[in-house]
């Protein structure tokens, strides 16, 4: 720091494995951060950042005792919780350090999805049908009593980690009795959609809604992604998004809300309060809609607004393509500079050849993207491109 010059603010980084929050908030907001994260993670982070590591972040008292000691040596007055695993744990902070930013009660409605289910239902908005695996014959009952199966999920994660689709014959795996879990009846949906909202003062001031590809459930480590809606839906979308974010009691910051279309409407699947992997952030800024992680870092910070121009109309946008990942070590990669060299389409891949896939694969894990202009490529043309011109090829392809 040079003579005259303000120190900069310090800032208390609440992670897990996203390391861009921490290279964004130094580059974007002119911070200093402390990262406190799990061991295995304190590798992610430069060396110039100060990092503070606990055994498992989910341990609220290990976090809040750890944030003490940081802010008795080097005071804070704001935390930034970038991950679904940190959101809580930030949240727990900042209570017991008399900090503002989003509160427990709040944090705890988006992340535990049974009270999240429940405070929709409270607020009278279609979710599907679901039961706690709290009551074992409560929850058999539930799954042998549906006609098109349920789906087991963790009350606690994100990127469909955990979640397996159940018949009403099926056998229930035994973590259904000893975690956190719920079944939700599977919902005969027509789409699965997605919108990303940028929320201030409980208000949802700007939105972009998109079409998944195919249902997100089973497309882990394959070829997907996105598509914007532009027909009536739109409007639909964005007054849905409104009534979620009001029922939770959500004041600042992004929204990524999923929601199944229907026959007879929309139904709300999930809503998260940070910033989505897949690459739809960059999706929403490629189709002139708002830096997500900007303003999502600016809503963490207190800091004012981080947008600029006129975001509110739907016209145009992107398709988002979520290459497969390698099935083993990567041998060769094919087409992918044969895609990117065709007008309207570039994007990057995030393999090389030696590579190997990730030990743990989610619906946010992805083999590389590809951005195409949706008023160029019809969406569907898009996929069928990639499927046709697009290959790891692997070891274990290749392994006799």
């Amino acid at each position: 720091m040079t003579p005259g010059q303000a120190p900069r603010e310090h800032v208390l980084v609440v992670n897990t494995g996203k390391p861009e929050a921490v290279t964004r908030l130094v580059r974007s907001f002119d911070v200093r951060c402390t990262v406190l994260t799990e061991e295995q993670y304190a590798r992610l982070y430069p060396n110039h950042q100060s990092v503070v590591t606990v055994r498992r972040i989910e341990d609220t008292d290990l976090v809040v005792t750890a944030a003490r000691r940081v802010h008795h040596d080097d005071p804070f007055l704001r935390v930034v919780a970038p991950t679904e695993r940190s959101i809580l744990p930030g949240a727990h902070v900042r209570r017991a350090l008399c900090l503002e930013g989003l509160d427990v009660a709040t944090a705890e409605r988006f992340t535990d999805k049974l009270r999240m289910k429940e405070a929709l239902r409270r607020a009278g908005l279609p979710t599907a049908l679901f039961t706690s695996t709290h009551d074992q014959r409560a929850a058999l009952a539930f799954l042998r009593a549906s006609t098109q199966g349920c789906v087991l999920k963790p009350a606690r994660g994100s990127g469909s980690i955990g979640a397996v689709r159940l018949g009403p014959g099926d056998d229930v795996p035994p973590c259904a009795w000893t975690s956190r879990m719920l079944l939700e009846r599977v919902v005969p949906m027509e789409a699965e959609l997605h919108s990303e909202g940028l929320v201030r003062n409980g208000v949802v001031e700007a939105s972009r809604a998109y079409e998944y590809a195919e249902p997100v459930l089973g497309t882990e480590g394959r070829l997907s992604g996105s598509f914007p809606v532009d027909d009536e839906r739109v409007r639909d979308v964005r007054v849905m998004h409104q009534r979620v974010v009001s029922a939770l009691g959500f004041r600042r910051g992004t929204t990524h809300l999923q929601l199944f279309a229907t026959r007879s409407g929309l139904v709300v699947n999930e809503i998260a309060c940070r910033p989505p992997g897949g690459g739809i952030p960059e999706q929403v800024r490629r189709s002139g809609g708002f830096d997500v992680w900007k303003e999502f870092l600016a809503a963490e910070l207190g800091r004012g607004e981080a947008r600029g121009g006129d975001i509110e109309t739907d016209a145009g946008g992107v398709t988002r393509v979520k290459l497969p990942l390698p099935r083993g070590r990567v041998t060769s990669v094919e087409g992918f500079e044969q895609l990117v060299s065709r007008d309207g389409i570039d994007g990057t891949v995030h393999f090389a050849v030696g590579d190997e896939p990730p030990a743990v694969i989610h619906s946010g894990a992805v083999g590389g993207l590809l951005f195409a202009d949706a008023a160029t490529w019809p969406p569907r043309d898009v996929f069928d491109l990639v499927s046709r011109t697009f290959r790891f090829r692997s070891d274990a392809e290749e392994a006799p």
